[in-house]
């Protein structure tokens, strides 16, 4: 079988091809001639010796007597009493046609098959030590074949002998010099084996030299000026193997692939405009000498996800699904999955729908395309269905504690707060190790406003997360913290883990913000909170609650006038959504300036929204409304 199959691969084959002619009809008076007597007896042919045509006759039983061979007869074509196939087993008494016979490289080659096959049938067998030393014949009889010398090379480097494996290169690059793959492999084999870089990019540079347009010579010679640091010296060779007069679309798509690794775009780094330009004109060459190649349209859909340009990516996405080629190269598989993820990013979120529906319908053990429809109808406002698809995923796969707090997030995202607190109640049971689980209960525990609970919580999850997964311990959690202890009135703690999260994130406009605004409210450590609150709106200056925080920190300041200008400003940042607490702030910095017609008109549209201050306007109108 290994012998047959290495026949297969190399393209070897010596078959004698029978000729379909009818059988000849032999004349009606044979000629005979007399036997001449022979110096040596003939010696029948062996019984199992395999022959199917005419040959020597077998001697009669009785040797006393020669006795007269049969002759063929007299016919001008001797071809109608040749063999119908070549002989299976040629002897010295039926030698072979001279036209069947191999010349001699062709009996090498039979050689280096058999001795390879040998080599492989030892090698499953587990016999190492002999299999090399039959590989090792097979490239000595045939040494041309680049694949047996790099085949033979590799059992050879796995022996820790790179001397005697760059011999066999050598000795088949003598044989074959115009060959780039043993040039190639001989620079390899410098480079990882021997640490001679010069020469490896000597070889690598030969077998470019040899075939420009065999990119896997251009990427070694491109991987060796990289590895030594010399930018300038790739960004030349760059340029070289743009030139290439390669024809082949794969030669354009391994070069893109080459430069997207290299410009750092697969690990989000943004590439520059020459990089970019070079990435696009390699893609480009590829679908003008295939358009319609949907590989290379899927990869070049992934170039530009990569560079969240969502409409182009959408475009090629759909070009190559359009081709319906099947998926048998890696850009092509999850095609869909990244067309509806794109069209999701891009916003076209009612047009990803559908797609995403049927690829649930179509795998429904994926339980990551589940979660994403789920996301998708949550949000598009479709909350049951997304309720729906988030229960379905949990029940897919109860292992997963994200599943669970996935459930929860949307839960809490649509004030469902009480089954979302059950949801990660039911989790920690099933986790009680997990600090994750423990910080997403006191998360549901504190927005349901169980505050002691929620503190308890946090706590706990604190606790957890020493020694075990201290990397939730981030100003997310800090700010978490803070917010609930200040909603449960401990507000001195509540300052200690803001404090904590500004620690941990600079840059943290919320928590400039949340401990800023509790302290003005609180009419506490006023020129520190505004300081805090200032920064945040340095941070974000269109941000509405942050201006409203510096609004109302100017009232707590008695500086109305200033009050009232950052808090209108706080208004018309809002773009036409109403805020009860903003309206409310700025009734009473027009109150306190006189103008208490346009306060009361501005409680009561406050009191019409739904807040957590409907008792505090109720009583304000009803005083304004005394005096």
């Amino acid at each position: 079988m290994l012998a047959a199959a290495f026949l297969a691969a190399s393209g070897v084959f010596f078959e004698a091809k029978a000729e379909k002619k009818k059988a000849p009809v032999a004349p009606k008076s044979p000629v005979i001639e007399k036997a001449k007597p022979e110096s040596k007896p003939v010696k029948p042919p062996a019984t199992d010796d395999l022959y199917e045509g005419p040959g020597v006759a077998e001697p009669p039983k009785k040797a006393s007597a020669p006795v007269a061979p049969v002759v063929a007869p007299a016919v001008t074509d001797p071809k109608p009493y040749a063999p119908r196939n070549a002989d299976a087993w040629p002897s010295e008494y039926r030698p072979a046609p001279t036209d069947l016979l191999l010349d001699q490289q062709d009996e090498n080659r039979a050689a280096a098959i058999a001795a390879y096959a040998e080599a492989e049938i030892n090698a499953e067998r587990g016999n190492a030590d002999k299999a090399l030393k039959s590989y090792k014949k097979a490239a000595a009889l045939d040494p041309a074949d680049p694949r047996l010398a790099i085949k033979v090379a590799r059992e050879l480097l796995k022996t820790n002998d790179p001397t005697a494996a760059i011999q066999v290169i050598k000795d088949s690059i003598a044989a074959s010099p115009k060959e780039p793959k043993t040039h190639l492999y001989l620079a390899r084999i410098y480079a990882d084996h021997l640490n001679k870089s010069d020469l490896a990019r000597q070889s690598a540079e030969k077998a470019v030299e040899l075939a420009p347009d065999y990119f896997p010579a251009w990427k070694a010679v491109l991987d060796f000026s990289a590895a030594d640091g010399q930018g300038k010296k790739t960004d030349e060779l760059i340029e070289r193997a743009m030139k290439s007069p390669s024809q082949d679309a794969n030669f354009w798509l391994e070069f893109a692939l080459f430069l997207r690794k290299n410009s750092g775009l697969e690990n989000h780094k943004p590439p520059g405009e020459d990089e970019k330009k070079r990435i696009e004109t390699t893609y480009k060459r590829a679908l003008e000498l295939n358009p319609k190649n949907a590989a290379a349209l899927a990869q070049f859909g992934d170039y530009f996800a990569l560079l969240r340009d969502h409409k182009r990516a959408i475009s090629n996405f759909e070009q190559a699904r359009a081709l319906k080629q099947p998926a048998n190269h890696p850009s092509l598989e999850n095609l869909g999955e990244k067309l509806a993820t794109a069209l999701v990013a891009d916003g076209r979120k009612a047009d990803a729908l559908p797609l995403l529906e049927r690829l649930v319908a179509d795998f429904p053990d994926r339980n990551d395309l589940g979660m994403m429809l789920a996301e998708v109808y949550d949000q598009t406002g479709q909350t049951e269905k997304a309720l729906a698809y988030y229960q379905r995923s949990l029940a897919l796969d109860l292992t997963k504690p994200e599943n669970h707090i996935s459930l929860a997030e949307t839960l809490v995202r649509h004030k469902h707060y009480d089954r979302a607190v059950a949801t990660m109640q039911s989790a920690r049971e099933k986790f009680p190790d997990r600090p994750e689980v423990t910080y997403s209960l006191a998360r549901c525990l504190a927005l349901a406003k169980k505050h002691q609970l929620a503190l308890e919580m946090f706590a706990t999850a604190q606790k957890e997360m020493k020694g075990r997964n201290e990397d939730l311990a981030s100003d997310a959690f800090f700010f978490s913290y803070g917010a609930a202890a200040e909603q449960a009135g401990q507000f001195e703690k509540a300052a200690e883990l803001l404090k904590k999260c500004i620690e941990l994130k600079p840059d943290s406009p919320e928590a400039y913000n949340y401990l800023g605004y509790m302290w003005a409210d609180r009419g506490e450590h006023l020129e520190e909170a505004g300081t805090l609150i200032k920064k945040a709106v340095e941070l974000e200056p269109e941000n509405a609650a942050y201006v409203d925080s510096l609004g109302w920190w100017y009232f707590k300041s008695e500086k109305y006038e200033e009050a009232k200008k950052e808090l209108n400003r706080a208004i018309e940042l809002m773009a036409g959504e109403e805020d009860a607490t903003v309206f409310d702030h700025l009734a009473d910095a027009l109150d306190k300036l006189g103008k208490r017609d346009e306060a009361l008109k501005l409680w009561k549209k406050a009191l019409k929204l739904e807040s957590d201050i409907q008792d505090k306007l109720a009583k304000k109108i009803a005083e304004a409304e005394k005096k």
